[in-house]
């Protein structure tokens, strides 16, 4: 109807008028921006032979090396050259003070080298697979490209037993794995990752602003005693309700773009933006997805919109049966609370089932677990199942939210 676009734009109004959600939105943004840029303005580095470099340079100096590998197999080929590199710049510091990483002392130099020449960043690839060997520095050191794709695999095996994963299960990622397993292409992805790394606490930072936001969509109708003036309207109470809802999605899922958008601008603008079309282990070290980083973001990002439409519309669903905005957020904090726990992966169906909490399924690291939920034959992935039921629970609340406050309407006279 024609009075439907002025009911929407009154109701975006009513929830951009609280001062809140501007204070709430301007600390998360200053918080997460905080949280990489302070890496410029570090202190320098100071390596064992005296000398030091800024942080930006030590980005800016891997960033160049990285990119003049990107693109190139993991191969024998590759290994050398970073391992003639690395000799060549210690042959004359065999003496100088250094300090073992994790462990690993027979190549004692090899890190202070990599931040020098920039080799840091490929190195990490490497050490993610060894890290648990007796001494990672001489598997970088010595490794054969086999060895590495053997590790890979070993790792992956690791997890699948770690987790509980079924035979099927196990066949199942092995199909996908097997099109990339022995043929790793490096790609430099440090923005991506810098990125990826926080990217739940996203999800939760805007859980927190919609429910904030939008506690009052229903509740202050009767808070401020207004309710028997809008329900009276003469064009009915559809209209006024859908008007709430539609307004409430749209500054749910903008609160969404703009703290996910605003944090990658940051991170990609501080290490880089290469790395789109880089395999995803790139990333996600013990990954068995055969795509991309650009693929498993775009899978994030749409189910982060997604999420931002079942926090609305959850948190107006309370807003209508409750009546009391505090009422509204209490809920929603206790909620959000309880999700920050984990239950065993040997609790079976309620462990798999529990992955999907509404702040807890969208990060990286899910691309690293690997139970199923296996209907009617067929495996659904843990985003899958989460995209399947979160549209469920939009199509069963917005209905229940129309007729509740259609009864409302009818009590009201």
């Amino acid at each position: 109807m024609s009075n439907t676009g002025t009911l929407y734009k009154m109701e975006l109004k009513k929830i951009l008028m609280k001062k809140i959600v501007w204070i709430m939105l301007a600390i998360g943004i200053v918080m997460f921006i905080s949280n990489v840029l302070p890496i410029i303005g570090e202190n320098n580095i100071v390596f064992p032979d005296g000398t030091s470099m800024s942080v930006y340079e030590a980005i800016r100096i891997q960033k160049n090396t990285s990119e003049s590998i990107s693109g190139k197999k993991i191969d024998d080929s590759l290994l050398n050259k970073m391992r003639n590199d690395i000799r060549a710049f210690l042959a004359d510091k065999e003496d100088l003070p250094y300090k073992g990483r994790n462990k690993s002392d027979t190549y004692p130099g090899i890190w202070f080298a990599a931040r020098k020449l920039g080799y840091e960043d490929f190195m990490t690839k490497l050490y993610n697979q060894f890290g648990d060997a007796d001494d990672p520095n001489k598997k970088i050191m010595e490794c054969t490209a086999g060895e590495y794709y053997r590790m890979v695999r070993d790792n992956l095996d690791y997890t699948f037993e770690n987790e509980g994963v079924t035979e099927e299960e196990k066949a199942f990622w092995i199909q996908k794995f097997s099109g990339s397993g022995s043929d790793i292409t490096y790609e430099y992805a440090a923005g991506w990752n810098e990125f990826a790394d926080p990217f739940v606490i996203y999800i939760w930072f805007a859980f927190l602003l919609i429910s904030v936001s939008l506690a009052g969509t229903f509740s202050e109708e009767n808070a401020f005693r207004t309710d028997a003036v809008i329900l009276s309207a003469k064009n009915g109470r559809t209209p006024v309700c859908l008007a709430k809802l539609w307004a409430g999605i749209t500054v749910a899922a903008v609160e969404m773009v703009l703290i996910i958008g605003i944090n990658m601008a940051v991170c990609l603008g501080t290490y880089g933006i290469g790395g789109w079309n880089a395999p995803l282990i790139m990333i996600a070290p013990y990954t068995a997805w055969n795509i991309t980083v650009g693929q498993a973001f775009t899978l994030l990002i749409w189910l982060s919109l997604v999420m931002s439409v079942v926090f609305a519309v959850f948190t107006m669903f309370l807003s209508r049966l409750s009546g009391k905005s505090m009422a509204v957020i209490a809920v929603q904090f206790a909620i959000f609370f309880i999700c920050l726990f984990s239950i065993p992966n040997n609790q079976g169906l309620i462990s798999r089932l529990w992955e999907i909490r509404p702040t807890g399924f969208l990060n990286i690291y899910t691309f690293m677990e690997y139970r199923l939920f296996k209907i009617r034959g067929s495996y659904l992935d843990v985003f899958q199942m989460g995209t399947v039921i979160y549209i469920i629970i939009i199509a069963a609340l917005i209905p229940v939210i129309c007729h509740t406050y259609k009864h409302m309407q009818i009590k009201s006279r």
